[in-house]
């Protein structure tokens, strides 16, 4: 699943990327992206190599509004941080926990994982760490496609997502669905699988691509790297697969005119006791 709140830390589709089969038939969840703007920028340049510069190299200039502020809220200069080069380029396996401590500050405030992994019990932010390394894991294994946006040599945004064509492997899935219910619950286990069905019984994104997560450093929100980040992301993606569907979801309403913006459209809302998702494509 992917969403991550930019206003207040998201960019999202649904945080419970794909789905898991622990064994016992259930199924795991859709994408999400989300960032919060609590956390800082964490320096990173001495996990790996920065890759060679991907899809993107450019000046980052400052904007007057930005996603993580309802999308509208003027913001306050950030010293040192305007015309620097930022480099999106494959996200190599040696970043995964650089990666994992981004989104988690990213994804710190998401409704989606709040619902799913019961942020009202004890303990809800180390089953929140435990499913997010699961899911990285997972990705990672099962050689899907990540990206990162690094500046200066900080890895400051991550782009996660599963092309169409690309074939989950039953084994893998299976694992994953056994770390989550071993480390989050069986319960979070259970409201995974429920997201991940509604996703698959609808027929109109069951062939669809999926941004899983994206998310970008609460710090550097209004600096325009998410939208670059998810301009790359889509352009991978259509390189993958020229026609295709590609789907995200969201429980951040205020972040849909953001979507919209990079052309995408609601094609459903989905209501539960707790939890209100929007599912978004774009053809």
């Amino acid at each position: 699943m992917i969403s991550s709140n930019w206003p207040n830390g998201e960019l999202r589709a649904v945080p419970c990327g794909p789905l898991v089969n622990s064994g016992s038939q259930s199924n795991f969840s859709r994408s999400h992206e989300h960032a919060t703007h609590r956390s800082t920028c964490t320096r990173h340049s001495n996990d790996a190599a920065v890759p060679a510069p991907y899809l993107i190299r450019l000046k980052i200039k400052s904007y007057a509004v930005s996603y993580a502020n309802s999308f509208n809220e003027r913001l306050l200069p950030k010293p040192n941080m305007h015309d620097t080069k930022l480099s999106v380029a494959p996200l190599p396996h040696q970043f995964l926990e650089s990666a994992l401590v981004l989104l988690e500050a990213a994804f710190e405030q998401d409704p989606i994982l709040a619902w799913c992994l019961f942020a009202e019990n004890w303990g809800f932010d180390e089953r929140r760490t435990n499913y997010l390394r699961s899911y990285l894991r997972y990705h990672h294994d099962a050689l899907m496609p990540a990206l990162g946006a690094w500046r200066s040599g900080d890895l400051v945004a991550v782009s996660y997502f599963a092309p169409a064509s690309r074939a989950e492997s039953p084994g893998n899935f299976a694992e994953l669905g056994h770390q989550i219910a071993s480390t989050c619950g069986e319960l979070s286990l259970r409201r995974i699988d429920l997201l991940r069905e509604s996703s698959g019984s609808n027929s109109s994104v069951a062939n669809s691509s999926w941004i899983e997560f994206i998310g970008v450093s609460p710090m550097l929100q209004g600096e325009g790297i998410g939208s670059t980040l998810l301009n790359a992301t889509l352009a991978h993606l259509r390189e993958i697969e020229p026609s295709g569907t590609i789907s995200l979801e969201t429980a951040e309403s205020r972040n849909i005119p953001f979507y919209e913006r990079h052309g995408f459209a609601i094609k459903e809302r989905i209501d539960r006791p707790g939890l209100t998702q929007y599912r978004l494509s774009i053809s």
